[in-house]
């Protein structure tokens, strides 16, 4: 899905599996509420807003894998219980009271598991691996803007703190200023 807003109840699954295989690919998209995860399924989530969603794996099967790149989450949990060693991937993402749970066998393993160039309020590093670019206890003071409520205002330490080669956000403070969060 591209350009695309989904919201459901907090217990309604928008993205999820029951022990099927499943494939979730979202660009430039809002999930609202709801579960986007499961057990066999794989998600490629790029320049997303997810507020109020619970979003993981908490088992995966050879072939699964976590892929966020330059999202927001709100208000949520991200979960990886991998009892199989699928690759987690999280870069240039920001955690706003968020609950975090990403111990498995596997998170201290940089074959499976990278975490780098992320933004989250915790003082500390919740990730157990990666994360020596990432920015904590961050005040994210998200603003009003013409596509919804989570803008950064152009004061904010997070604009050009991300990968070196920057992913830049759809949403601006001004028509003419693309604001790269992380």
């Amino acid at each position: 899905m591209n350009f695309t807003t989904m919201s459901v109840l907090i217990s309604d699954g928008q993205v999820k599996d029951y022990t099927g295989f499943m494939i979730a690919r979202a660009n430039n998209s809002t999930l609202a509420g709801g579960n986007s995860g499961g057990y066999l399924i794989s998600h490629y989530f790029t320049n997303c807003l997810m507020d109020n969603q619970l979003i993981g794996t908490i088992y995966g099967y050879p072939g699964n894998e976590i892929y966020l790149r330059n999202c927001t989450l709100h208000n949520g949990i991200f979960y990886g219980q991998r009892v199989t060693a699928i690759p987690i991937s999280v870069r240039d993402c920001s955690y706003d009271g968020v609950a975090l749970y990403v111990t498995d066998s596997y998170s201290s393993n940089p074959t499976y598991t990278d975490y780098d160039y992320n933004a989250y309020t915790n003082a500390t590093d919740p990730f157990p691996i990666g994360g020596s670019h990432d920015q904590n206890s961050v005040v994210f003071n998200w603003q009003s803007g013409p596509l919804g409520r989570f803008y950064l205002p152009s004061t904010s330490t997070l604009i050009d703190a991300g990968t070196p080669m920057p992913i830049w956000l759809v949403f601006t403070i001004s028509p003419r200023r693309p604001i790269h969060i992380l």
